[in-house]
């Protein structure tokens, strides 16, 4: 059963977190309330073959028989992270080629509180095929952003980003 935690202050994958269980959770809510070194995925040493969050892998140390401080190269700043949304992990997801992907749809409310949405949105892709058994971020985000780490980036499509127009013929 995966779970997801993710801070609702920022964007792009940043402090993003997946568990199995309630002791990893732990761990994550004390790295937020101690201070979470906050870096973009481009400046981060993460790769296709990482099994861990970022932050788990920078904790990490050479023998990986204990843990030392957080330190990412390029850090962006440091936040006590105090609001997030802990969800269900979709285990399921449908599926581009094997791949998880995200729509992004465009809208307006006026002031008149009208909703307008765009009509022309983009599907963007992960780099990885899709296993709900590990936890390699490359696999499950789909930020650009994230994306640009992995060496498949472009492999499937190009920049990892399809129309919806694509996406609606290959649902069909």
């Amino acid at each position: 059963s995966l779970w997801m935690l993710k801070p609702s202050c920022l964007n792009r994958g940043r402090g993003l977190e997946l568990f199995t269980e309630l002791t990893e959770l732990d761990e994550f809510l004390k790295l937020y309330s101690k201070g979470y070194e906050v870096t973009e995925f481009a400046n981060m040493e993460y790769n296709d073959e990482d099994e861990v969050s970022p932050a788990v892998k920078a904790l990490m140390n050479k023998d990986k028989s204990r843990t030392q401080p957080l330190v990412y190269k390029n850090t962006d700043y440091r936040t006590k992270i105090t609001h997030f949304v802990i969800q269900k992990y979709i285990e399921k997801p449908m599926l581009y080629k094997n791949h998880k992907f995200d729509l992004r749809v465009f809208s307006l409310m006026t002031h008149e509180n009208e909703l307008l949405v765009f009509g022309d949105c983009y599907v963007r892709l992960s780099s990885l095929p899709y296993d709900p058994e590990k936890k390699n971020y490359l696999i499950h985000l789909t930020n650009n952003a994230v994306q640009v780490r992995s060496n498949a980036y472009g492999s499937l499509v190009k920049g990892n980003i399809i129309s919806i127009r694509e996406f609606e013929e290959y649902c069909i």
